[in-house]
């Protein structure tokens, strides 16, 4: 793992988001679930690799990144990270040397 040598990498701002625990009914009924802001941070974004991938027919890029922020209780994959308009799924988030001082994100962005 690599570990963060400044705090001066980590250069972007970004958006913890997470789905609220209760679903919204929308105006003609249905059920709509929204990401809302969990935290805010200063990360570090480096991206990894890229590819693309066959879904539903038409082709999808993905990029890989690893984002890499201080550490946050409670953070998870079920939540999103979003540096401006870019959205970041997180896959995995890993406790670096299991410390809590530092998350390491392993996410994707569809382009």
């Amino acid at each position: 793992m690599i570990r963060p040598r400044l705090i001066g990498s980590f250069r972007h701002r970004v958006e913890i988001q997470k789905l609220p625990d209760t679903d919204t009914q929308g105006t003609s009924g249905e059920v709509t679930s929204s990401f809302a802001e969990f935290a805010t941070r200063q990360a570090a974004i480096r991206p990894m690799s890229g590819g693309e991938k066959e879904r539903a027919q038409h082709l999808h890029a993905e990029v890989t990144h690893k984002i890499t922020l201080r550490f946050l209780k409670d953070l998870s994959p079920k939540m999103r990270v979003k540096y401006g308009s870019r959205i970041f799924n997180i896959h995995e988030a890993l406790n670096i040397e299991e410390r809590d001082r530092y998350f390491e994100l392993t996410c994707s962005e569809e382009v």
